[in-house]
């Protein structure tokens, strides 16, 4: 039996045969008791999905795709009992001979189910329960720490922008600090290709390492993750190599100067099924593709509001794999890689974009996938069509989710249709896609320029090269298909794992009752940056208001007496920032206060979370308090004080339903505090 049945073809020469792996080098390991084969240099997620697992699980009774931001950790068997040794998926190392199981709520493989794969039959799943809350906990957050480490400038980020910020930095003998979350550096420069005339992106990665290697004083750490940023600190989850098996260690990091090259996220389209198995963002199949050689079948349709992905589709092309049809919501987008497409032959079609995804039925192709027109007031849709995989793109958003989370602001660009960065904390700087920045001229020297920035050193002005207009069409808005079939899958707002879907209006049991609307603002959980972006265009998020939501809303506030119990270095003229963000000032009357909760259940509550007197009551504006963190797993929540009493009953509503709880008495912070009243503020 073949297992790795996603692996593109090495018969002829493309370029997605995978630059991580090492095909001559072989491995096999098991999670939860099947066997899985892969290759030298693969993370446990893409040989996952080059042996055809491609599903995560189910939420609301629908399949949900496997992928970089919705992936489980997973901890070796013997240490089943140890949950802060877990490492999550996309950052754990495939090691030959290892023995794994996942950790949070999910099924084990029945001989039914281990039939099927025998057979070959697809799609496989990891069985998660996704409707339940906590069903992927981040046990890893509580990993051992590693020794404090000091730095002149950290960097976060290892594509182009953070590269040369870090040997801009190193050449005048700053010690720097890079963490990168993947297993190298360079992001996705590869996908955009480069204007004529200028190096390639494999140029400029090539001679940035090079640098970057040749400097003593720039640390890189690797398939580290960012869990905590602070004015002058940084907590990483860093995985460690070695001769043994992959080890996650809590790294804290400290310096004056921060600079976040974080890149953007890719906006996901709306419609039905936007996330079922076989759907994936053109970034996520870049990155299976060219990194893994992983690849979605023999057949695949493209619809995209921007330009880069066509030159995705072209190396797919000349891997074997059948391009059908090539949908762009832009009328009559014109770009040198669409151009290009055309000459292989493919299909293109303008002002369309996916209305409704439908798993296929057998096993000669997955998905049934229905286009539409894209003009507004205009719902002509063409004849389904049939494919293996469905690559989306529907733009790219900065990636401001640690910038919001630090108190940097930000404001809609209605002109670009995404949230764009303000102004922020002294020392800490964006650079690259982060910043707004298009081309990958403009990010390199972004990253030179926040160095420069940072270390009050001479600064020339970034200047952004983009092709005219009239020969690279800039990109178009998010396509936004508001109409969900209520047989159909869910609309996802966004691709990472807030999972929240545009619903059907709910029906009342009363005869002649109006049923109730969806609304972006009664789901209770925090919102990613890609959801306040969805939730603007939707018309739910008000444009003027986009900035303060994506903070209140799509800020995580980590449990802080845990995070910080490491001082900083006395050198370091920073505070933590405050329990309660500026953005709640008086927002539950002038003499708030905070309180810890005790739940009716064994449960752990997100930041954002409204508070309400009863478990009628869901209309944000009747909300008395919201959870703003959580000391030693008791939740903290911010409350009118009118309200607030030892012993009273209340309720929380969380992601998928009421939580009753009772004050147990009032939490006293030990860090900085905010002012929590409006006149504290004023005066």
């Amino acid at each position: 039996m073949k297992r790795q049945i996603l692996r593109t073809d090495t018969a002829t020469s493309h370029p997605i045969a995978g630059k991580a792996i090492d095909r001559s080098k072989p491995l096999s390991f098991k999670l939860n008791g099947r066997l899985i084969e892969g290759y030298a240099g693969d993370s446990v997620l893409s040989a996952l999905l080059a042996n055809g697992i491609d599903t995560l699980g189910l939420h609301r009774g629908h399949p949900v795709g496997l992928s970089q931001r919705l992936a489980p950790a997973a901890i070796a068997v013997s240490h089943a009992n140890q949950l802060a040794r877990a490492i999550p998926i996309s950052r754990l190392p495939a090691i030959n001979g290892s023995e794994l199981t996942l950790v949070g709520s999910h099924r084990r493989v029945g001989p039914i189910a281990r039939a099927a794969e025998i057979v070959g039959r697809r799609p496989q799943s990891l069985g998660v329960n996704l409707d339940e809350a906590r069903s992927m906990p981040p046990d890893w957050l509580d990993a051992p720490r590693e020794p404090l480490a000091e730095a002149d400038l950290i960097v976060i980020g290892g594509g182009l922008a953070g590269m040369s910020a870090a040997v801009a930095a190193a050449k005048r003998g700053n010690n720097v600090i890079l963490v990168e979350r993947q297993g190298w550096l360079g992001g996705v420069a590869e996908l955009f290709g480069t204007i004529e005339g200028e190096p390639t992106p494999a140029d400029n990665v090539a001679r940035l390492s090079k640098a970057i290697a040749e400097h003593d004083n720039i640390t890189i750490l690797l398939h580290a993750e960012v869990v905590l940023l602070r004015p002058g600190r940084v907590l990483v989850h860093h995985v460690l190599g070695g001769d043994g098996p992959p080890q996650g260690k809590m790294q804290p990091l400290t310096s004056k100067r921060i600079i976040l090259a974080t890149g953007a996220v890719e906006r996901l389209p709306l419609f039905s099924g936007n996330r079922l198995p076989g759907v994936t963002g053109a970034l996520e199949t870049f990155w299976r593709a060219w990194h893994f050689g992983v690849w979605s079948g023999s057949s695949a349709i493209l619809a995209s509001v921007t330009s880069a992905p066509y030159r995705l589709v072209m190396m797919a092309s000349d891997a074997g794999i059948a391009i059908k049809r090539l949908a762009d919501n832009r009328l009559n987008p014109q770009s040198r890689f669409i151009e290009f497409s055309k000459a292989y032959g493919m299909t293109q079609v303008g002002g369309t974009a996916p209305v409704r995804v439908e798993q296929g039925k057998g096993n000669a192709d997955r998905l049934t996938v229905s286009l539409g027109l894209a003009l507004e007031g205009l719902e002509r849709q063409a004849a389904p069509l049939s494919c293996d995989q469905l690559i989306v793109c529907g733009g790219w958003q900065p990636d401001l989710s640690l910038w919001h989370g630090v108190g940097g602001a930000s404001c809609w660009n209605e002109d670009r249709h995404r949230l764009e960065a303000m102004a922020g904390p002294d020392k800490i700087v964006l650079a690259g896609a982060a910043a707004g920045w298009i081309s990958k001229h403009a990010c390199l020297h972004s990253g030179t320029d926040a160095a420069n920035q940072l270390f009050a050193r001479k600064r020339k002005p970034v200047v952004e090269r983009v092709i005219d207009p009239i020969y690279e069409t800039p990109d178009g808005p998010t396509p936004i298909m508001t109409h969900v079939p209520v047989s159909g899958a869910p609309a996802y707002l966004d691709g990472g794992a807030s999972l929240i879907g545009v619903q059907e209006p709910e029906r009342r049991r009363l005869p002649f009752a109006k049923p109730i609307p969806w609304s972006l603002a009664d789901q209770p959980q925090a919102l990613e940056v890609g959801d306040v972006a969805a939730g603007v265009q939707l018309g739910d998020i008000p444009r003027e208001q986009a900035g303060i939501i994506a903070q209140a809303r799509s800020v995580a506030i980590a449990e802080l007496d845990h995070f910080v119990s490491d001082a900083a270095p006395e050198n370091i003229d920073s505070v933590p920032p405050p329990l309660v963000p500026d953005f709640l000032t008086g927002r539950f009357g002038s003499d708030p206060q905070l309180w810890k909760l005790k739940l009716s259940e064994p449960r752990a509550l997100d930041p954002g979370a409204l508070i309400f007197a009863n478990s009628d009551q869901s209309n944000p504006l009747l909300a008395i308090g919201v959870i703003v963190g959580a000391d030693h797993c008791a939740p903290i929540g911010l409350m009118r004080s009118i309200s607030a009493r030892e012993g009273v009953g209340l309720t929380v509503r969380d992601t998928d339903r009421p939580v009753a709880a009772r004050l147990a008495g009032q939490y006293h912070f030990k860090g900085s505090a905010a002012p929590l009243s409006a006149e504290a503020s004023a005066s």
